[in-house]
């Protein structure tokens, strides 16, 4: 085994570990409104839900990524969508993760179709599989330093292609989301398996 002090380590060599350890990763390509009315679109890796009731999801954003116009517009607009990224939006996706000068629209720039929010101001990818309307539900501060932002937004809208929803749940098979890796490595869909634990004689028979 090699035995890494974290208190020993750089802030780069930490990120390399971190990303390429807690793997594969969802992607949210959130999109926001600039202050010029204009769609800021831009992906995030380090991004889960944290409950379900009520629907809360939390994107990590940190100084080192240059997205801090994500965090301003999600600020002043309070709101924000999350739209999910399957194979076919791979190389789109993956351009907005550029640098570009705040308020300038990735959207626009890259020829992104969007689609009207339902219930927010925000507008949805409009090729995406899955969009989630956000509203703002706090913002933490987090680090030694505070170079990292939680962005919690609540759930307002499920926006669902016909093609995965089977009725009461989401079809993975139909879905096949794009996962991230470490660096500029990312993971496509392969064989789905389903695995369920065994049923023990011993802890079912336990009063």
């Amino acid at each position: 085994m090699i035995d890494l002090d974290a208190a020993d380590l750089s802030a780069e060599q930490t990120y390399k570990l971190m990303t390429g350890t807690v793997t594969p990763r969802p992607i949210a390509w959130v999109s926001t409104l600039n202050a010029s009315g204009s769609v800021n679109l831009a992906p995030f890796s380090c991004y889960t839900y944290i409950s379900s009731d009520p629907p809360l999801v939390v994107i990590a954003i940190g100084a080192r990524y240059g997205f801090k116009d994500t965090l301003s517009n999600a600020r002043r607009v309070g709101e924000f969508t999350i739209n999910t990224v399957h194979e076919e939006l791979a190389r789109p996706m993956v351009e907005t993760s550029r640098k570009y000068p705040a308020d300038m629209s990735e959207a626009t720039d890259l020829d992104i179709p969007l689609s009207p929010g339902l219930k927010v101001k925000v507008p949805r990818v409009t090729a995406a599989l899955i969009s989630l309307e956000c509203v703002v539900h706090r913002v933490v501060e987090v680090g030694d330093a505070h170079h990292h932002n939680l962005l919690m937004g609540r759930v307002i809208c499920f926006r669902l292609s016909e093609k995965v929803w089977a009725g009461d749940r989401i079809d993975m098979t139909a879905f096949r989301a794009l996962g991230r890796l470490g660096g500029p490595l990312y993971v496509r869909p392969g064989e789905i398996e389903r695995i369920e634990p065994t049923k023990d004689e011993r802890l079912a028979s336990r009063p």
